[in-house]
């Protein structure tokens, strides 16, 4: 972007229409300016603003010297200073008011700026360009900001989409569980495991298995028991035959 300097020397003649004249401090704050030396020109220019406060050119001159050091906030100020006085720079002081508040950052004021200066000064082709150039800088910046809100939308709404997901996949009511665990405690048979109750099942038949067989050996040792009972008995009864046999006499 062009800036636009104004060397007010050329408006001496203006100047001394007031009482007491700004006329050296404003082209000593010139030659400095000229130097590139700033800050000592913006001093003369705060010098002639003390003797002529109203005066439109010290304060442009004054913005110009603001604006070279980055002061683009202060600038802004001096410039619109230098509108609200009797001013000969009117379409000077918009145009720089632009560029400083663009480089501020600020391009609606910006925008503003520049077709304040086109209004006074329709065909200023510097002015033109830099409204355009600003045009298109605030609808990008727009656009990104719109970019960035939908991208901050849809991130919101993918973390609630998460969020409730997770909510539906959460363990179930603890007193839902608590629940179900008091009616297990209450029936212990529904507690026995599978594994648990076949045990005691098979328990159950070998314990039967092994009963059977004690009564088969009962049964056995009954049988042998009378067997003996009846062999006694004949035995007895032979023995008993035996002693009725008549005795021969040994003569």
């Amino acid at each position: 972007m062009r800036f636009k300097a104004l060397l007010s020397v050329i408006l001496v003649s203006l100047l001394c229409a007031w009482g007491s004249s700004p006329v050296d401090e404003i082209r000593k704050g010139n030659e400095l300016y000229a130097q590139e030396k700033y800050v000592a020109a913006l001093d003369k220019y705060v010098q002639a603003a003390q003797i002529a406060p109203d005066n439109a050119i010290v304060h442009y001159n004054q913005g110009n010297a603001l604006y070279k050091q980055g002061k683009f906030q202060e600038a802004m100020q001096t410039y619109l200073a230098a509108l609200g006085s009797r001013s000969s720079v009117s379409a000077e002081a918009y145009y720089n008011l632009g560029n400083a508040a663009f480089r501020s950052g600020d391009l609606e004021k910006a925008i503003a700026a520049y077709k304040n200066s086109l209004r006074i000064s329709p065909g200023d082709p510097e002015a033109k360009h830099n409204l355009e150039f600003a045009l298109r800088e605030l609808k990008k910046q727009q656009e990104q900001q719109s970019q960035q809100q939908n991208s901050e939308q849809q991130e919101n709404s993918e973390q609630q989409s998460q969020s409730s997901e997770e909510q539906q996949s959460s363990p179930q009511n603890p007193d839902e569980e608590e629940s179900e665990s008091s009616d297990q405690q209450m029936d212990p048979q529904q507690s026995t495991p599978p594994q648990q109750q076949t045990s005691q099942k098979q328990s159950s038949q070998h314990t039967q298995e092994e009963m059977s067989e004690q009564d088969v050996d009962r049964m056995l040792e009954s049988v042998r028991q009378n067997e003996r009972r009846l062999q006694q008995q004949l035995l007895y009864r032979r023995l008993m035959q035996q002693k009725r046999v008549p005795l021969e006499k040994d003569w």
